[in-house]
């Protein structure tokens, strides 16, 4: 069950020896720990996978990516919104920026259809992170963005859900009692937590990058397949 912020720093505090309340820590900092744990694990891991519709204008080719946004998987593009069960969707294939600049040639505001290659410019997390998209949209529709995202903040309110997988809450509390003990200057204990954190996320990311017992089956791309974006292929 989900737990909330003022559970968890309950929990933690019953680790650090501090059962009855604020000692040597208080309350705000124990708060900012478990929250960077939270944000820590759903780096690592990317545990977090959703999807975002963003509606489209013709002729448009620029979106802001998500705010909370780590990483983009995948995008798509339907001629109609808002995108019904009837609706044809289209995937695109992504690239890198220098390579998109390649196809439009300085055209892309002239170069419509429908979109069929995306990339990106900026940074996950700031506001100057940018999906781009070619060619230009040519009829209003929606961008369909997965994506993984960071931990939806508590905003430090007691009663709020920390943003963690269920049955991973014992990762965050060994995060932010790391921080604690650093604090404490307990330099050993520290290190053996940090360890046991950075080991057991690391296992936690290789499981979600396969999540199956078939781990020999794959999908190779056909070498010869005609790519028409290639600009080196044939």
């Amino acid at each position: 069950m989900p737990i909330t912020l003022e559970h968890a720093r309950i929990q933690l505090r019953e680790r650090l020896g501090e059962p009855h309340g604020e000692g040597s820590f208080e309350n705000k900092e124990l708060n900012t720990w478990l929250e960077e744990g939270a944000r820590q694990v759903a780096i690592i891991t990317e545990c977090f996978a959703t999807t975002s519709d963003v509606v489209a204008l013709t002729g448009q080719y620029i979106f802001n990516a998500p705010p909370n946004a780590i990483r983009v998987n995948r995008m798509e593009w339907c001629d109609n919104n808002p995108v019904t069960a009837n609706s044809v969707i289209y995937p695109l294939e992504s690239c890198p920026m220098v390579k998109l600049n390649n196809f439009r040639q300085g055209g892309q505001s002239t170069s419509r259809g429908v979109p069929s290659v995306w990339s990106w410019w900026g940074y996950p997390g700031t506001t100057t992170f940018r999906l781009h998209v070619y060619p230009a949209a040519h009829t209003p529709g929606t961008l369909r963005i997965h994506y993984y995202r960071y931990p939806t903040s508590t905003g430090d309110v007691d009663s709020a859900n920390l943003d963690v997988v269920e049955g991973w809450e014992h990762f965050i509390y060994d995060y932010a009692e790391y921080r604690a003990r650093i604090k404490d200057r307990d330099i050993d204990i520290a290190k053996t937590l940090k360890e046991d954190f950075d080991g057991n996320v690391q296992g936690l990311r290789q499981q979600f990058r396969a999540l199956t017992d078939n781990q020999n089956g794959s999908l190779e791309p056909d070498p010869f397949r005609y790519d028409p974006y290639d600009p080196y292929g044939w």
